[in-house]
């Protein structure tokens, strides 16, 4: 048995035969086309902090994703002095595509205007600027 290589798309064939008894059949071909995936396209919705009342920063970011299956985004903001920093991850919805992430006590001082990264586990990069 034989597979195709990592990343492989277009057109191969394979064959098989029944052998039931002692008799074989004829060989069949099959055809079979791998359609190259399509690119990843990452949305993010929401992206909004606030200060709380513990003097600490509230985040709530949140999006969509058209890769479902097996996907995670790591969202990150960029701080006060242009650095980006990684508020955490979440697990993308696979029915949905959604994700999203709130972080309620966070010691991250935003840029201004509010500067959000967010990499899928694919390597699909998205801003909200």
């Amino acid at each position: 048995m034989s597979a195709p290589a990592a990343g492989f798309f277009g057109d191969a064939t394979f064959q098989y035969d029944i052998t039931v008894g002692g008799l074989t059949s004829a060989p069949a071909t099959v055809p079979v086309t791998v359609a190259q995936p399509a690119a990843e396209l990452i949305s993010i919705t929401t992206a909004t902090v606030s200060l709380g009342p513990n003097g600490c920063y509230q985040y709530q970011v949140a999006g969509t994703t058209t890769v479902t299956v097996g996907n995670r985004v790591t969202v990150e903001v960029q701080n006060s002095i242009g650095i980006y920093e990684t508020l955490g991850s979440s697990n993308v919805n696979r029915n949905t595509g959604a994700w999203s992430l709130s972080s309620n006590n966070s010691t991250i001082v935003p840029s201004s205007p509010l500067e959000v990264r967010v990499t899928s586990s694919n390597g699909t990069v998205a801003t909200n600027q």
